[in-house]
């Protein structure tokens, strides 16, 4: 990982400690047939490709997965990323990639 401005690295050091319980509590937090609803609210169907940038755990996009060509989720925080990476392996997902970025 590259070096991160102080802001950042604060940043990550508490959502790296949130990471598995904010990943619990988002997964809940919307049943499965919402997915539809977000993705025609969206306007997403099954040719597009979405981004989700601050995608931490990956609830959202996991959620659109099913109702798009492919999904990339974007976030500053390694820990947020490894609970998204085992979501989509809980759900096996096969159209969605995870990518570390810093935008700042």
């Amino acid at each position: 990982m590259p070096v991160l401005s102080i802001h950042n690295a604060t940043i990550v050091d508490q959502h790296n400690r949130q990471a598995r319980g904010y990943a619990a509590l988002t997964s809940a937090s919307a049943p499965p047939p919402a997915s539809r609803t977000i993705a025609d609210q969206l306007g997403a169907g099954p040719e597009d490709s979405v981004l989700d940038l601050a995608c931490g755990p990956g609830s959202l996009a996991l959620r659109l997965a099913p109702h798009v060509r492919e999904v990339t989720g974007l976030d500053l925080t390694p820990g947020m990323l490894e609970q998204a990476r085992a979501a989509q392996e809980a759900q096996c997902a096969t159209n969605v990639r995870w990518v570390w970025a810093s935008l700042g």
